[in-house]
């Protein structure tokens, strides 16, 4: 009897012991990499709702490359007013580019027609390929709809 019940409390305790890392693989595996696309996400989303704002107010999206178009809506414009969180200075590389979770800074694309596309080059770090990272993750679970093209 007593060899059963140590029996029984081994194959409790490896049960436990694979399902507990069983979910430590999911979180590291599955969830977080989720979390980190979905967080990057909804920065492009809060930047692109700053570049709207901007051109509402002003006509015109902000000229100039990444840094220059960041720092413009961070407040440095001729209304000094900023377009986005000035949290998000903390988010800044040595260059003025502001970076997503993994550090890296986004890409402001200018588009033939429609607002300006703000791109993460996700988790590997390459754009161009199927990890890049708009707002349209964070875009679909906050049920905002696209921006409107831009009028000539």
């Amino acid at each position: 009897m007593h060899g059963q019940v140590k029996r029984g409390c081994l194959l409790a305790i490896t049960l436990l012991a694979a399902a507990i890392c069983t979910g430590a693989c999911l979180l590291y595996f599955y969830f977080i990499p989720k979390k980190l696309r979905f967080d990057s996400s909804a920065i492009a989303l809060k930047l692109e709702d700053g570049l709207a704002q901007y051109r509402s107010e002003n006509g015109v999206y902000p000229p100039g490359d990444g840094s220059a178009v960041f720092a413009a809506l961070l407040g440095e414009n001729a209304r000094n007013r900023a377009y986005i969180d000035p949290r998000f200075r903390e988010q800044a590389s040595p260059a003025g580019e502001i970076t997503d979770v993994w550090g890296r800074a986004f890409r402001f694309e200018n588009l033939p027609e429609g607002p300006p596309r703000i791109l993460s080059a996700g988790r590997n770090g390459v754009f161009g390929d199927e990890d890049d990272i708009d707002s349209s993750l964070a875009r679909g679970l906050v049920r905002q709809p696209d921006p409107a093209p831009a009028q000539p």
